[in-house]
């Protein structure tokens, strides 16, 4: 059960890492704007439950946005799991160390930006961008810091009925 990803020992810098970045978390919503406050206590709970429950991932900055906007919307348990399943099911291997599931993504990215978004491409190479510099905090995000909340519902609606892009 969720409850029992609350208890038990955790490392320290993920305990660290977590803490640094639950006050970061929408500082300008009500919800967040004082801390500690409900929300930023559960917020700070999810995370290291789930940091138990995959400790091959622990913690991964962008996790608690992705959270912080889940448990706006939904019980703290729902939002554990659908965390967990965002993580481990949608999008696996992105919050690795290495990132490889993100890596694979963001190259198909790109070659989808070659072939079906020429004019966005060829913009970034005119000026020596590259794509998926400005793509990984979308996808590492789920969206959920960078669009405006209800483009991010309708993206993850699609994203658990369909599956991942």
């Amino acid at each position: 059960s969720y409850w029992s990803y609350t208890r038990g020992p955790l490392p320290a810098r993920v305990r660290q890492d977590i803490a640094k970045d639950v006050p970061r978390t929408f500082p300008e919503h009500a919800l967040f704007a004082s801390h500690p406050s409900p929300v930023t206590r559960s917020l700070q709970r999810v995370l290291e439950a789930y940091a138990r429950r995959n400790p091959n991932i622990g913690y991964c900055q962008g996790l608690n946005f992705v959270c912080g906007l889940l448990l706006c919307v939904v019980e703290e348990e729902t939002a554990f799991w659908i965390l967990a399943s965002l993580v481990e099911d949608i999008c696996p291997n992105y919050h690795t160390t290495n990132m490889s599931g993100l890596k694979i993504d963001l190259q198909l990215l790109e070659e989808v930006g070659v072939a079906d978004l020429a004019r966005i491409h060829a913009h970034f190479a005119d000026i020596g961008g590259d794509l998926s510099i400005v793509c990984l905090p979308w996808l590492l995000t789920a969206f959920a810091d960078s669009a405006p909340c209800r483009v991010t519902f309708r993206f993850w609606d699609m994203v658990f009925e369909v599956g991942a892009p």
